[in-house]
């Protein structure tokens, strides 16, 4: 059950229409081109902390761009969407 928590948090990005980079540079505070987990912590949206280590796949304690843009385009999530009333 610890995916479900995954399309909370782009389906947040999606209703406060934030584009993907928007959210990343916003997040990503010190301009390293990656969100830790502390800048995620810090984060007014909270959801990316909690799905952290969901949506850094690769494992290396970051988000990158492309971690957190195929967060977005999983066709899992898209299928979320569409079932929310």
């Amino acid at each position: 059950m610890i995916l479900g928590l995954v399309p909370t948090y782009c389906s947040y990005c999606q209703k406060k229409d934030i584009s993907t980079e928007k959210m990343f540079k916003r997040l990503d505070k010190d301009k390293d081109g990656a969100i830790s987990r502390d800048e995620a912590k810090k984060a007014k949206n909270s959801l990316i902390y909690y799905d952290f280590y969901i949506i850094d796949t690769d494992k290396d304690m970051s988000i990158s761009m492309e971690e957190l843009k195929a967060i977005r385009n999983d066709p899992a999530e898209k299928s979320f969407i569409k079932q929310m009333p």
